[in-house]
């Protein structure tokens, strides 16, 4: 039998996509006294931009001391794109190294945008980096990623990062900078958006029972595994410290919204980006810079007037804004949103996914957290519930 520890962890990767326990926490995380500061800040428009203003000024100049090329993850949306507005303030556009991961290839709309993007600042390096539809190599990256994390990771999010990594060692880039976490502060994710939803009614109609958000989240974080998860995980234990969790978030004295945003930034979605964005690079010695995760613009975030996040239904609407004062072009400004992909439809098609099933219902200590059978016999094409249950195989053969 596991230690509890390490059972939790495993549970916790199933259900979440990352350990929950303080020990995983990311170093810039915020405590939960540090995020009550910004309860004296003005609400109107003009004072929040140029408060924004301000912290990515501040913290980008500081990141750059000293350099004379940096790198920045493009994604060909508006979040990276503020940051390389204010990274061209101070540095030449040969000194700002852009790189894209195409996911759904060349033609997909991440790179077109990116391309636009390179193109109105003048980028001269601007690298374009696709799946290699390599496999066997795509395993063995992910094995080396856990090894020098010591955490799980899945898969489909650490191998874009780990060959992002590799072009951006080849430039001889030491920093970049990641867009990541406005979308979480601003609950412009569809999953916290529903578990606000939800939570509401539940709360009223089921006020005897421990219905709560971190509970909830678990059907929008685990990729559809929470179906398959055996009982014996959901141990008595486990569902306490999970509400022991919440209950540290619950007694602030904070609204609705802003209490699932702080659940977002200490355990569930920020914590999974870091895992994969921030401490995956920085473990193969590359330093990973985001304003958007730092402690002034998380404070600020989360104490914005309700009514701003929730406008255009919570579409970040300020960041829009924001934009706009930076100059990013209209057609950036104005795409739909989407997050990192990971080409799929390939992998499936080809029946790369079969071979994994059976390893995944052979080995015993994965069955002891999920009904491997089941999940085989319900979601065997589904890629989700394949990529979590294979990457924490990845983890359990490397670490248990």
């Amino acid at each position: 039998m596991l230690p509890q520890d390490q059972s939790f962890l495993i549970t916790d990767f199933l259900l979440y996509g990352a350990p929950l326990d303080e020990d995983f926490a990311y170093n810039e995380c915020p405590s939960l006294q540090e995020l009550l500061r910004g309860q004296e800040q003005q609400q109107d428009v003009a004072t929040v931009l140029s408060r924004f203003d301000q912290i990515f000024a501040s913290y980008i100049q500081q990141k750059l001391e000293g350099r004379r090329r940096v790198g920045i993850l493009l994604s060909g949306g508006i979040d990276s794109a503020n940051i390389l507005a204010y990274l061209l303030r101070y540095l030449d556009s040969g000194s700002v190294f852009c790189y894209t991961w195409g996911g759904w290839g060349e033609s997909s709309s991440d790179v077109q945008f990116a391309k636009v993007l390179a193109k109105a600042y003048h980028i001269k390096h601007h690298r374009i980096i696709l799946p290699t539809a390599d496999y066997e190599q795509e395993a063995l990256l992910l094995r080396k990623a856990i090894q020098k994390t010591k955490r799980p990771l899945d898969h489909s999010h650490a191998i874009p990062y780990m060959l992002l990594l590799q072009a951006i060692k080849r430039d001889g880039v030491d920093l970049v900078f990641n867009g990541q976490n406005a979308d979480t502060l601003f609950m412009a994710y569809p999953a916290p958006q529903k578990v606000y939803a939800v939570y509401r009614i539940a709360r009223f109609l089921l006020p005897k029972k421990r219905v709560y958000p971190l509970f909830i989240m678990q059907r929008f974080k685990s990729g559809g595994v929470w179906r398959f998860v055996r009982r014996s995980a959901l141990s008595p234990s486990y569902r306490e410290r999970l509400w022991q969790l919440w209950a540290k978030i619950d007694r602030l004295p904070i609204n609705l919204q802003q209490k699932i945003i702080v659940m977002e930034e200490l355990y569930t979605e920020a914590r999974y980006c870091q895992n994969h964005q921030k401490i995956l690079l920085e473990a193969f010695g590359v330093e990973v810079a985001n304003p958007y995760y730092s402690r002034d613009f998380i404070t600020t975030a989360l104490w914005i007037s309700p009514a701003f996040r929730k406008r255009n239904r919570f579409n970040k609407w300020l960041l829009y804004r924001f934009a706009e004062q930076n100059n990013i072009p209209p057609a950036i400004i104005h795409r739909p949103k989407k997050g990192l992909s990971y080409g799929y439809t390939t992998f499936i098609a080809k029946g790369a996914h079969l071979p994994l099933w059976e390893r995944i219902k052979k080995d015993d200590t994965l069955n002891k957290f999920v009904d491997t059978l089941l999940a085989h016999q319900k979601a065997r094409d589904n890629f989700f519930v394949l990529d979590r249950l294979r990457s924490a195989l990845a983890f359990i053969q490397e670490f248990l």
